[in-house]
């Protein structure tokens, strides 16, 4: 039953990944807080691993955030090498690597829950952010009970089957609970704010488009004319389109 819950988690998971690229590479933005544009790994890797702009902009939360992050890494490092059966040659590595990302989004997952949960950030962070952080702690607490429930010929045997159609050895109850857990985050990851991330890839579309320029100026000129702006600011009026807000921001300079 548990492979049937991963693999349905999976395909879900893949699909609607696959639905959010689609759809960021359709729109046509015109907003443009996207800067600096990663148009090379390099930029890119330092979005991913060193969070760059919380660098910046909240530096005494930055170190935090990125030991968070960075034990997701490792975790999906660990995954990936027991999958391909690596940490069969190097028993004690399938420990210690397995233990440090846990252990990093446990610790440092609790300590953003916390932040998030202190005057006056709590009155902006959306009950989405609450779950997923909270779900993160339970896979993250479950999986290092369950690494000291099993060895590394277990997990691997476990993963294969997940990934496969043979038959799955029996689990110990953290590693069920682990397992649950985590097919739960990836059924509902795709449709949460956390895939933000597939837009770094695609962020030079969104600010230097390189369609045909007769293509998008039909569809620039319905976004101006029709659409209102979404979100609250003196200096904008609700009710005018993005085209009248123009207009009227031209007259004040």
């Amino acid at each position: 039953m548990l492979q049937l819950i991963f693999k349905c988690s999976l395909v879900v998971f893949l699909l609607g990944i696959l639905y959010r690229i689609i759809k960021i590479r359709r729109r046509i933005s015109l907003r443009c807080e996207l800067y600096p544009i990663p148009n090379s790994t390099r930029a890119i890797l330092s979005i991913f691993l060193l969070n760059r702009k919380k660098m910046s902009l909240q530096q005494k939360h930055w170190l935090g955030t990125f030991l968070f992050h960075l034990g997701i890494f490792i975790h999906e490092l660990w995954l990936i090498l027991i999958l391909l059966k690596l940490l069969l040659l190097f028993p004690q590595i399938y420990l210690i690597l397995g233990a440090s990302g846990l252990s990093l989004m446990l610790i440092f997952g609790l300590y953003l829950l916390i932040r998030k949960l202190r005057k006056p950030i709590r009155y902006y962070v959306p009950f989405e952010d609450y779950f997923i952080l909270s779900l993160v702690l339970f896979i993250s607490a479950t999986g290092l009970l369950a690494l000291f429930e099993v060895d590394a010929l277990h997990s691997s045997q476990v993963m294969l089957s997940l990934f496969s159609f043979s038959e799955m050895p029996e689990l110990g109850f953290f590693e069920a609970l682990h397992i649950f857990s985590f097919s739960l985050l990836l059924l509902i990851l795709p449709f949460t704010r956390i895939t933000h991330y597939i837009a770094v890839f695609f962020a030079h579309f969104l600010l230097w488009d390189k369609r045909n320029a007769e293509e998008l100026e039909p569809k620039l000129s319905k976004i101006l004319k029709n659409y209102k702006v979404k979100w609250e600011a003196e200096h904008l009026d609700p009710e005018l389109s993005w085209k009248e807000e123009i207009k009227i921001f031209e007259t004040r300079i």
